[in-house]
């Protein structure tokens, strides 16, 4: 049989009979030399003979299990159950080590043939946690053995001996029902579970696992190496956007369980807390797949559903919700200029008038802290370096900031000459003539040299050298007392003269508007300020490092009228002290006003507006920096300790 198992022809006959199962009643038969026989009994040459007989056996059925019709005829029959019963140690199977390895060994084969691959892998999960499936195709037999044996509690695996006693006696159920139809002779028939059939492990009935991660454990430990930590995000994201819309979207429709809608709700709102909880910590963990949201179509998703639970009043957990995924997305720029297009022109429905919305008024949302600090971080985002960025003085004029190094001194222009005249002059005037340099006299001119006075023949066979500064009666002209040198255009039959190239221009003349009388408006008035102000949206750019979005943000925040309502109805609030960390407050309400004061475009509007606000002269200078300072106070309270009741997330499973 050794000879012949690796032949495909062998293997496919074997198949097609059915005759497999012989095989695997040989290797999984209790070895009565050692198992089950008194101490001191057994014969340690019988033993060494059927230790040899087994190790040949597992490597016949190993390269049988390398073809295909074979590795689907075990995977249609129970004789993938059968090698899996010997793996987890069947009370009526052999327990030796080398048994254990090669029913291993033979179902990673199984695991990674293409066909028969797909009908085992989600049969072994009926059993076995996800992440010991994972192990036994990726690591091999040794590390699953290993990992089977040993406990563990890892955002992957949870497994212990109560777990092993439970798979144990799952798998003897089933087994005993195979056996039994092998008894009555239809061994090598189609097997398949019942439906729906899945062990249930107790210890597992209240931990979330999405993607084969518990949650519970995730969060307790974030920084943990996944294997597929975009796969587990895109399935958290799919059960976040579930849990959304089973609390704000099918509450009204869906039937109502025996217990009431409270709580459902309330079940719903631990889960959906736990896997929003999961998303930021994987944007936090792993920024780069923070880009994936706005790809997914997430911020959309955000939105619409922050609006559905606004229109519902759900400002706890379900509006939060959201809020927390835009406060994570809005530290990548994609998902910024991803929020910039949503909403209408106007800035209504979108990120900034559903951010306010959600602080509302009367009275402050208790997390109006954590609702100002995402929306401040959108516009940080947007906006770009502003601290690198040319800003208005008082005067209206441009004055470069460069905080870390001066300014480079402007580089003189170039001169430039036509090459044509430059070797023109070059071979028309052979030495040059000193001329004198302007004074500082506007009215004088260049002292002419002494040229002859007379222009020579155009047509003679010698033709003398032209200057451009010839003197003369007819070239000069005295004005003030001073000569003054004028040039003569030349005439038809005159060549044009040909200008020195280190012949300065002569300076213009100094001038000053003149005011026009009777119109009530001259060059000297000052502009309206809020006509700058305008012009300068339009006309000056935004900072180095801005989004292609910032434009539409800014205008949202003037259409919502985003200065007012900081001012009036957030720093000026009654309810201001009721309100989780009523300083974190102020500080990112007044940062976000002079964030917004700072842009080289729009900053002269907002401060024009903020300007006629009677309120926002008590913050205009002041620093609340300061009002921040623990470690506490600066962290997500979300995911940490900063809610103020007596549940605390990640302690919730």
């Amino acid at each position: 049989i050794r000879l012949v198992s690796p032949k495909q022809r062998f293997a496919n006959a074997v198949a097609r009979q059915g005759e497999l199962w012989r095989l695997l009643q040989v290797l999984e038969r209790p070895d009565p030399t050692t198992e089950g026989a008194a101490p001191g009994t057994f014969d340690l040459a019988t033993t060494q003979s059927n230790e040899q007989c087994h190790r040949r056996g597992w490597a016949v059925l190993e390269s049988l299990a390398s073809s295909t019709a074979i590795a689907l005829s075990l995977g249609n029959t129970c004789g993938w159950l059968e090698l899996l019963g010997i793996l987890v140690g069947y009370s009526k199977f052999t327990k030796r080590l080398l048994a254990r390895q090669g029913a291993a060994k033979t179902l990673s084969r199984l695991l990674w043939d293409p066909q028969a691959g797909a009908q085992v892998a989600p049969r072994l999960n009926n059993f076995l946690p996800p992440a010991l499936a994972i192990i036994l195709k990726d690591e091999g037999y040794e590390s699953l053995l290993r990992t089977f044996d040993n406990d563990a509690e890892t955002p992957e695996l949870i497994w212990n001996g109560e777990m092993r006693g439970e798979l144990r006696t799952a798998l003897a159920e089933q087994l005993d029902i195979c056996l039994q139809a092998r008894d009555k002779g239809k061994a090598g028939d189609f097997y398949q579970l019942p439906a729906g059939y899945d062990v249930r492990y107790k210890k597992l009935a209240d931990e979330l696992c999405v993607c084969g991660i518990y949650v519970r454990l995730f969060l307790k430990e974030p920084k943990f190496k996944l294997r597929d930590p975009g796969g587990f995000l895109e399935m958290v994201m799919q059960r976040w956007t579930r849990e959304l819309e089973i609390l704000t979207i099918e509450t009204d429709d869906a039937p109502q369980p025996v217990g009431g809608s409270a709580a459902l709700t309330t079940a719903k709102q631990d889960v959906l807390q736990l896997v929003t909880s999961a998303s930021v910590f994987l944007c936090k963990v792993h920024p780069p797949l923070c880009d994936k949201l706005s790809a997914w179509g997430y911020m959309q998703v955000a939105l619409e559903l922050m609006a559905r639970a606004l229109q519902k009043d759900m400002t706890g957990t379900p509006m939060i919700s959201t809020i927390r995924l835009v406060h994570v997305a809005a530290t990548r720029r994609t998902n910024v200029e991803a929020l910039s297009l949503l909403g209408l022109p106007n800035g209504q429905n979108g990120v900034i008038d559903l951010l306010m919305q959600g602080i509302g008024g009367d009275p402050l949302n208790k997390d109006s802290a954590f609702i100002l600090e995402a929306m401040k971080n959108i516009y940080k985002d947007a906006l770009g370096q502003v601290h690198m960025a040319p800003k208005w003085d008082t005067s209206m004029h441009m004055t470069p900031v460069t905080p870390t190094e001066s300014a480079p001194p402007p580089e003189e222009p170039m001169e430039v000459y036509n090459e044509d005249h430059m070797n023109e002059a070059a071979a028309i005037v052979p030495e040059q003539v000193p001329i004198e340099a302007p004074s500082d006299n506007n009215n004088e001119g260049y002292i002419a040299a002494d040229y002859p006075a007379q222009h020579p023949d155009p047509l003679s066979a010698e033709p003398q050298p032209l200057d451009p500064l010839s003197a003369g009666p007819e070239n000069s002209a005295v004005h003030n007392g001073h000569d003054t040198a004028q040039t003569v255009p030349p005439t038809e039959e005159e060549e044009p003269a040909a200008l020195l190239p280190d012949a300065p221009a002569p300076p213009p003349p100094k001038t000053s508007p003149l005011a026009t009388v009777g119109s009530g408006i001259d060059a000297r008035t000052a502009p309206d300020e809020h006509v700058v102000a305008q012009q300068n949206t339009t006309t000056f750019p935004g900072a180095p490092g801005s989004a292609h979005g910032r434009v539409a943000l800014l205008n949202a925040a003037l259409s919502c009228n985003l200065p007012l309502f900081l001012v009036a109805h957030v720093l000026d609030n009654p309810s201001l002290p009721s309100v989780t960390d009523p300083a974190a407050v102020k500080v990112h309400a007044v940062e976000l006003l002079k964030l917004l004061s700072t842009d080289p475009g729009y900053g002269l509007k907002f401060r024009l507006v903020l300007d006629g606000i009677p309120g926002w002269a008590r913050y205009k200078n002041q620093d609340h920096s300061l009002f921040i300072t623990g470690a506490k106070q600066k962290a997500d309270y979300f995911l940490t300790d900063g809610n103020s009741g007596p549940k605390k997330l990640l302690t919730q499973g």
